[in-house]
C-alpha cells in the first residue's frame, strides 16, 4: 500500500463513526476494508452519510461494482454520477468534467476486483476533482497512492460457523427461498423473487421474507435506503430503494455451497425471468413508456447481465441474442455504450450465433443503434449500416414484418446520415408502409419524421413539414420523448429555414425551456443548440449565432454525437450569412462560443432584447464605446483618466453582464441591442 495508513473502526460505535466521517472530510480516498458482508456495513455507511451533523457532501453517488467485470467499470461510475459517456471518448475524462466543480462523495462498493480501472481512474479524480470524497467499502484495499484504510474487524471463525449451522437448521421453505435469493445480483424487488421462485412458494413468500430479513439473512439493497439519495440508479414509478432488497455476501457464499443444486435450478428461472422482463421492455422502450422502462431496467443491470450470461452458456445461442437484442436500446438510452456493447459483440461471437435466426436479427439490430449515432469516421458509419443490412436481410428472409418495420426504419435514417437520400427514402416509405399495415403508429411515425428529415436535408421545405406534421399526429399518442423531440426540433429547424423568426423562437423555446430538454436528455443538447444558433442567425443576431454554433461544436465533440455527414451540412445552413457579416472575427467567436456552458449558450441563442441581459452601468458603456472605435486598454485608460487595471475591470464586468467572453463579442452583443 503506497503513502497509506491503518485506522480501527466499528461501523456501530457512534465515536469511530465520526472517525470514519472526519476521514472522509479530510481526506480524497477512504477505503473501508470489510472482510465479510459489504452489504451489511453499507447499510451503516447509509446511516452515517445521511446525518446532517457530520457535513458530508448532500450530492451523493452510491455505485455497486461487487458484479462488475473490467472497462465497464468506469463507466458504471459515471453513468451513475449523471456523467453523459460517449463510446467516443474516454470515461475517465468524461467523468472528471462532470465532476471537476462539484462537491461530490462517491461511494463505491466492492472495488477490489476493477483493481486496473480504479487505479487510474480514481487517482484522476483525487488529482482534478478536489471537491469529490471517495468511500470505497471493500473486502481489501485498493493499495492506492493517498489511500486512508479503515479496517472493520472481521466476522470470527465462531460467528460463520454459527451462521452455518443455523442455515442446516432452517426449514425447507426457507431454504428453497434463500436459494432462489442467490440467484439475484445486484439486490432484488419483492416482485421480482416472487416471479423467479417456485411456485408452491409464492402464496407465502412476503412473510418468509419478512422473517428471514429479522432474521439477518436477508439486508437492504446497496444503494441501501436513502431518501436524499439523487444518484442511486434505484428511483422511479417501478422500482425504489425501499423495495430493494440482498443477500449478504456471508449468507451467499453459505447457501452456494450448501445448495448448490438449488441455486443452479434457480438461476435458470432468474435467467427466463429477466429475459420476459427485457422482452417487454423492447417494446415500451420505442414508444411512449419509454421512460418507465428506463427507470425499471435501470437498477437490475447486474441482473440483466447475469441472466443473459446464463443464456449464452447454453448450446442454443437463440435466447440469448434475442435477449440482447431487446435490451439494445436501453444501453443506448442509459449511456451504457460500453457494457451494452460489449455484451452485444460477446453474445454475437458465440459458437452458432452466426446462423440468420431472428435472434441474430435482433442483436445485430441493437448493435446498430448503440453505435451509428457515435462512430463517424467512414469505417464505423459502414459497419453499423452493415449490422443493419443485415438485420433487414435476416427479417425479409423470414418474414418478421413488425422486425422489418423497424429494422428498415433504422437503415433508412443511417442511408441519410451518410448522404444517401435515394436508398432512404426507398427504405423508409417501406417502413411506413409495413408499419400501417400492422397498426404500429409509433414505428410509422418515427419513420415518417424520418422521411421529413431527408426532405429537409434536400431542401424541400413543403414536403419536409407536411411528414413532420404527419409524424408528430401519429407519435402524439404513441412515440417516445426523443421521437417527438426530434420531429418537433426540425420543424423548429424549418420555421428558420421559411424565415419565420417568431414561429421558430417559440417553437424552441417550448423544446428547450417548456420540455427541460437539455437536463432530461442530455444527448439532445448538442442539437438543440444547433437550433438556437440557426433561430439566432434569422433573427441577425450574427455574433449569437456564432458563438451558440461553437458551443454546439464543442458539444457535440464532448458528447460524440454527430448524426452523420448530412446533418453535419444541414446544421452549417444559415450561417454563412453570419459569417460573412462577421468577417475576420467570425472564427474568434466561433472559437469564443466553444468556451461557453451549455446554459450560456441557451440564453445567448434564446436572447432578444436589452431586457434579456443587465443594463450596463455608464462607465462599462463609456470604455466599450471606445473599444468600438479601436482604441487599446492603455488609451482607453488615459482618456478616461483610469489606471489600466480599472479599465480590464471594467470589461469584464461589462462581458458578464452581456454573457460573452471577449471583446469582439461584446462590441456586437451591444450593437445588437442598440447599445452602441
Amino acid at each position: 500500500m503506497r503513502n497509506g495508513r491503518c485506522l480501527l473502526c466499528l461501523v456501530d460505535d457512534v465515536c469511530r463513526f465520526d472517525r470514519l466521517a472526519d476521514a472522509v472530510r479530510r481526506h480524497p480516498l477512504v477505503s473501508l476494508i470489510c472482510a465479510n458482508d459489504v452489504e451489511t456495513v453499507a447499510g451503516a455507511v447509509a446511516g452515517l452519510v445521511s446525518r446532517p451533523d457530520h457535513a458530508l457532501p448532500d450530492d451523493r453517488c452510491w455505485v455497486d461494482l461487487r458484479w462488475v467485470a473490467g472497462r465497464a467499470g468506469a463507466e458504471r461510475v459515471a453513468v451513475a454520477a449523471g456523467a453523459p459517456t460517449s463510446p467516443s471518448r474516454p470515461t475517465e475524462q468524461v467523468l472528471i468534467e462532470h465532476l471537476r466543480h462539484r462537491q461530490t462523495l462517491l461511494i463505491l462498493v466492492g472495488a477490489t476486483q476493477l483493481h486496473a480501472v480504479c487505479e487510474s481512474l480514481l487517482a484522476a479524480l483525487c488529482r482534478c476533482c478536489p471537491g469529490v470524497r471517495v468511500l470505497a467499502i471493500t473486502p481489501r484495499p485498493l493499495a492506492l497512492e493517498h489511500e486512508i484504510v479503515i479496517a472493520e474487524p472481521p466476522r470470527g471463525s465462531d460467528d460463520v460457523s454459527a451462521l452455518d449451522r443455523s442455515y442446516r437448521r432452517l426449514p425447507p421453505a426457507a431454504v428453497e427461498t434463500l436459494s432462489t435469493l442467490a440467484a439475484f445480483r445486484g439486490g432484488f424487488t419483492g416482485a421480482d423473487a416472487e416471479a423467479t421462485c417456485p411456485e408452491n412458494l409464492r402464496p407465502t413468500l412476503p412473510e418468509s421474507l419478512a422473517e428471514l430479513c429479522a432474521a439477518g439473512l436477508v439486508v437492504d439493497n446497496i444503494p441501501p435506503r436513502d431518501p436524499s439519495n439523487k444518484h442511486s440508479g434505484q428511483t422511479g414509478p417501478l422500482s425504489t430503494p425501499a423495495d430493494r432488497l440482498d443477500l449478504p455476501g456471508t449468507v451467499r457464499r453459505i447457501v452456494e455451497q450448501q445448495s448448490a443444486a438449488r441455486v443452479a435450478a434457480a438461476r435458470d428461472r432468474h435467467a427466463r425471468h429477466f429475459a420476459a422482463v427485457a422482452a417487454a421492455a423492447e417494446v415500451g422502450l420505442d414508444g411512449r413508456d419509454q421512460g418507465r422502462w428506463t427507470h425499471r431496467l435501470s437498477p437490475e443491470r447486474d441482473n440483466l447481465s447475469s441472466a443473459l450470461n446464463r443464456l449464452a452458456n447454453r448450446d442454443d445461442p437463440e435466447q440469448a441474442l434475442a435477449m440482447a437484442g431487446a435490451l439494445g436500446r436501453f444501453w443506448w438510452l442509459s449511456g451504457s455504450f460500453l457494457e451494452g456493447q460489449h455484451a452485444l459483440r460477446s453474445v454475437l461471437a458465440r459458437p452458432g450465433a452466426n446462423r440468420p435466426t431472428p435472434g441474430r436479427a435482433s442483436a445485430l439490430h441493437a448493435l446498430g443503434l448503440a453505435t451509428s449515432w457515435h462512430e463517424t469516421r467512414p469505417a464505423q458509419a459502414a459497419a453499423a449500416g452493415a449490422r443493419f443490412s443485415e438485420a433487414v436481410a435476416i427479417y425479409r428472409r423470414s418474414g418478421d414484418q413488425a422486425g422489418l418495420a423497424r429494422a428498415a426504419r433504422d437503415l433508412g435514417a443511417q442511408h441519410n446520415s451518410v448522404g444517401d437520400a435515394t436508398g432512404a427514402r426507398q427504405l423508409l416509405e417501406e417502413s411506413v408502409a409495413l408499419a400501417r399495415r400492422l397498426g404500429d403508429a409509433a414505428t410509422a411515425g418515427v419513420s415518417l419524421a424520418y422521411l421529413g428529415i431527408v426532405a429537409a436535408y434536400q431542401d424541400h421545405r413543403v414536403e419536409a413539414r407536411a411528414r413532420l406534421e404527419e409524424a408528430l399526429v401519429l407519435l402524439g399518442g404513441e412515440g417516445s420523448d426523443d421521437e417527438v423531440i426530434r420531429a418537433q426540433f426540425f420543424l423548429a429547424c424549418l420555421e428558420c429555414d421559411d424565415g419565420n423568426p417568431v414561429a421558430a423562437r417559440a417553437r424552441f423555446a417550448a423544446l428547450v425551456k417548456g420540455r427541460q430538454l437539455i437536463p432530461t436528455l442530455p444527448y439532445a443538447a448538442p442539437f438543440a443548440l444547433d437550433g438556437l444558433a440557426r433561430l439566432a442567425a434569422v433573427e441577425n443576431r450574427a455574433a449569437d449565432a456564432l458563438g451558440v454554433h461553437g458551443a454546439a461544436t464543442a458539444a457535440h465533440e464532448r458528447l460524440g454525437t454527430s448524426a452523420g455527414a448530412g446533418y453535419a451540412r444541414y446544421r452549417q445552413r444559415g450561417l454563412d450569412a453570419a459569417r460573412h457579416a462577421l468577417g475576420t472575427q467570425a472564427a474568434e467567436l466561433v472559437d469564443n462560443g466553444r468556451g461557453w456552458t451549455v446554459e450560456q449558450a441557451v440564453e445567448n441563442g434564446l436572447a432578444t432584447d436589452q431586457s434579456s441581459v443587465d443594463p450596463l452601468r455608464c462607465r462599462e458603456l463609456e470604455v466599450l464605446r471606445l473599444v468600438d472605435a479601436g482604441l487599446a486598454d492603455s488609451q482607453i485608460a488615459r482618456q478616461l483618466f483610469l489606471s489600466p487595471r480599472t479599465v480590464s475591470n471594467h470589461l469584464g464586468a461589462a462581458y458578464r453582464r452581456l454573457g460573452v467572453h471577449n471583446r469582439v463579442a461584446a462590441v456586437q452583443r451591444a450593437r445588437h441591442l442598440g447599445l452602441l
